[in-house]
């Protein structure tokens, strides 16, 4: 099987890195159409099960790696076993277990925490199950690769954004809402946006963890219009909480008074943004970073990746604003069989 799936995968990963390159990203976040699978890799393919782990498939976010990942899958003809613990860092863990009780070839992850991804890791370490984090970031131990979205950069592109949008003559008024700084991503993004925080000289007036939920920032925002209402700017480290921060602005009629970004790149924080209401979102590719993380682990079942390539394998991040949407909608359609 592993010679099977060699031969399958080596076309793939050429294409990948090609259309990397000629992208201006790193070779390590490609993009390829999956026709390019030889018949051999999707026959080897067609005998592995891959599970997945997610953190919450009532996030839009989750929904969309979950797309991306059952493409890659119905492509090579493997079976992918996808279980949603719904924020729940017990359940997560027992649907790890369960996992590895029916059999699987390799573990996709997406950890609630560190201390969920350690235990997971043991777990799979000791039925010799090799791990793909799938963004979120990695506990202790040892995992085959993570697919991470470059969160670090994402942070500071809200920054700037905040900055270039607005020029008052002191210090720029900004609140912040971070998801858990326990998830290795929640603190690159926030090590991204301190970066913005120093070089650019806002004011944080209200810095609050709210959970990744909607419902959380609804409260948070609410308080901090109480003690801050010469707030400017939110900078909200998922779309989520972005959602809800305008919610509470809305209720509080400060709707286009108070600046706010977002993170993720989900439906409804596009449309906040059509609309008017959310200046900008850090978007991620879901979809991608579920094709990645499918095609990793093919690769590190046939130990095609090399351990030195492994680890921070990025997926490309970008800023959506209003006008990038506009520039978007306004471009032609590219002519059938034409790749844009």
């Amino acid at each position: 099987m592993k010679n099977a799936l060699i031969a399958g995968l080596a076309l793939l990963t050429t294409v990948f890195a090609a259309l990397a390159l000629r992208r201006g990203q790193h070779p390590s976040a490609p993009n390829a159409p999956m026709a390019d699978l030889s018949r051999a890799g999707q026959v080897a393919a067609h005998r592995l099960h891959i599970g997945y782990v997610s953190m919450d498939m009532n996030n839009p976010y989750w929904r969309r790696v979950e797309t991306g990942m059952k493409e890659v899958s119905n492509r090579f003809g493997s079976r992918l076993s996808i279980r949603d613990p719904q924020l729940d860092s017990v359940r997560q863990i027992r649907e790890v277990e369960d996992l590895l009780q029916g059999g699987i070839d390799a573990l996709l992850l997406s950890p609630i925490n560190d201390e969920t991804c350690t235990k997971a890791l043991s777990l799979c370490e000791l039925k010799r199950v090799p791990v793909v984090i799938v963004d979120v970031g990695a506990g202790q131990g040892r995992y085959a690769c993570l697919t991470i979205s470059d969160n670090r950069l994402g942070g500071y592109l809200a920054g700037k954004h905040i900055r270039d949008k607005m020029t008052p003559p002191g210090p720029i008024r900004v609140a912040w809402l971070q998801i858990p700084q326990a998830v290795y991503a929640g603190r690159l993004r926030s090590e991204g946006f301190a970066q913005a925080v120093q070089e650019f000289g806002f004011e944080i007036v209200g810095k609050q963890e709210a959970s990744h939920r909607k419902d959380i920032a609804v409260r948070v925002m609410e308080d901090l219009l109480v003690r801050s209402p010469d707030l400017q700017a939110v900078f909200c480290e998922n779309d989520e909480m972005a959602l809800g921060a305008l919610q509470a602005i809305r209720a509080s009629q400060k709707l286009g008074q108070v600046l706010v970004v977002g993170f993720d790149g989900n439906p409804d924080a596009l449309e906040a943004i059509r609309k008017g209401q959310l200046s900008a979102t850090v978007a991620q590719d879901p979809e991608l970073m579920g094709r990645m993380a499918v095609v990793n682990a093919y690769s590190v079942l046939a130990d095609t990746l090399a351990p030195d390539a492994r680890k921070d394998i990025y997926v490309p991040i970008r800023l959506i604003t209003a006008e990038s949407l506009q520039e978007k909608a306004s471009k032609p359609a590219p002519s059938p069989g034409v790749s844009p």
